[in-house]
């Protein structure tokens, strides 16, 4: 999933023949959320969809989802509405710049409400050579 910011920061360093060129099937995909993926993505060895995080997106239970997003409160809540409605099979999700104390406190009052925190697998942000940039979450 990607915000309108990492969207543009995307296009500035990647292609699409770029991703074909190392086997990886390129499939953008809008559309309502009763329809199933098309034949030739179910085919496909690796899928990769990129997806606006603030559009109407279809579940995909059986997928993990990678999230690249700019840490703002919208798109902490969006995540919060993705992860209550169980979207997909795990959730990855990746901040450009690393999560303020308010927002990461928001994302944690939400996912305790909801009691969706199994389905976060990773919280990252860009490599500090300082700390750690990631934070994994192990099942217990």
């Amino acid at each position: 999933m990607l915000d309108q910011f990492t969207k543009d920061v995307i296009a500035t360093v990647l292609r699409v023949q770029d991703l074909r060129d190392v086997g990886v099937t390129l499939h953008v995909y809008a559309s309502p959320p009763s329809t199933q993926l098309p034949p030739r993505a179910q085919l496909t060895a690796f899928l990769c969809i990129f997806r606006q995080l603030h559009s109407n997106r279809p579940p995909l239970p059986d997928v993990p989802a990678v999230y690249f997003v700019a840490p703002t409160l919208q798109n902490v809540r969006r995540i919060a509405q993705d992860l209550e409605k169980s979207l997909y099979e795990s959730f990855h999700l990746s901040f450009v710049e690393p999560l303020s104390r308010a927002l990461l406190e928001e994302l944690a009052a939400a996912v305790a409400k909801d009691g969706t925190g199994e389905l976060i697998t990773q919280v990252g942000s860009p490599p500090n050579p300082l700390r750690s940039s990631f934070v994994s979450v192990q099942d217990a």
